[in-house]
């Protein structure tokens, strides 16, 4: 039934609401026959994306939180917050500039913020500095996948740097494969170039050092490894592997909190590639707000309408 002053039924917005969770405007629009103007309009009117629900972290002992950007443009980015531990969406910021992560951490209730055991978070000292601010009781944990990035891209530009000097073309593939990977004649290759690009061969082993501490069974075992690793680093003598030295120094005990916790932005990675794909079909967004609200909306397991 349509209200008074209303031009369409509660069972439409419903209809458009679950439609656009999983297609773009366009496609919502020749489903529903609403034009893109009043489809936003409905998303606004259901979805709040900026303000975080704890209801079901409230009855949880403890958990741990995600956070992770995300390109909405180029370098503009956004920041989605996880329960890694459910896991679920928490809430979907508009930068992860420090402002909007400090607003974000201390409108957190605080007897939400007494269950956060961990927070998983890649290579930013900005997140760093505002959770040691705002969740002084909470570890911080770096995702390991970023640490073997890391490696991986201090081995790409050593390549990058060789092949300009030396004038060779050694693959970038190649150096960036792991051990266990690498076929018979991979192996062969790689080591006929390491001869050639002695520098890349030492980033190599230690990248693939650090992947063998992952291994490691309990924190103390992870220690000793990656204290030689440094110290290993450090003994080559080239600026190099001190700047790596000391990166892993700086990140020391959030590398070494992951064996404590276990924990990782898979999750949140995930639901960043949902993203990507929503923005294929979108064509792109124009508009962040919309962008927000939009993937909030897609983030959400099922939805319930309740009567109005």
């Amino acid at each position: 039934m349509v209200k008074k002053w209303q031009r369409h039924t509660d069972l439409l917005e419903d209809e458009v609401i679950n439609k656009l969770r999983e297609m773009s405007f366009l496609g919502t629009q020749k489903k529903t026959g609403l034009h893109y103007q009043k489809q936003v309009e409905i998303l606004k009117k259901f979805m709040k994306p900026f303000e975080a629900n704890w209801k079901r972290e409230r009855k949880m002992k403890s958990f741990s939180l995600g956070m992770d950007g995300h390109s909405f443009s180029g370098h503009d980015m956004a920041l989605t917050v996880t329960n890694l531990t459910i896991p679920k969406v928490i809430s979907i910021l508009p930068s992860d500039k420090k402002k909007d992560i400090d607003h974000f951490l201390i409108n957190i209730p605080s007897e939400v913020k007494s269950k956060i055991d961990a927070v998983c978070i890649d290579m930013s000292a900005g997140y760093k500095s505002s959770l040691k601010k705002h969740l002084p009781n909470s570890k911080v944990v770096i995702d390991h996948f970023h640490i073997i990035q890391d490696a991986n891209k201090r081995i790409d530009e050593e390549r990058c740097i060789a092949n300009e000097m030396l004038k060779t073309k050694a693959p970038k593939k190649l150096f960036l494969m792991n051990k266990e990977n690498l076929t018979d004649k991979q192996q062969e290759l790689i080591k006929r170039w390491f001869k050639k690009l002695p520098d890349v061969a030492v980033l190599w082993f230690f990248k693939e050092a650090l992947r063998e501490m992952y291994s490691s069974k309990t924190r103390e075992v992870a220690q000793r490894r990656l204290d030689v690793i440094i110290s290993g680093l450090y003994k080559q003598r080239s600026k190099t592997t001190s700047d790596w030295a000391k990166t892993l120094e700086r990140w020391y005990d959030t590398i070494l909190n992951y064996f404590d916790y276990r924990i990782t932005n898979g999750y949140t990675e995930g639901m960043h590639t949902k993203f990507k794909l929503l923005k294929r079909l979108g064509y792109g967004f124009k508009n962040k707000e919309v962008y927000i609200r939009k993937m909030a909306l897609a983030c959400l397991p099922w939805i319930v309408f309740l009567p109005r």
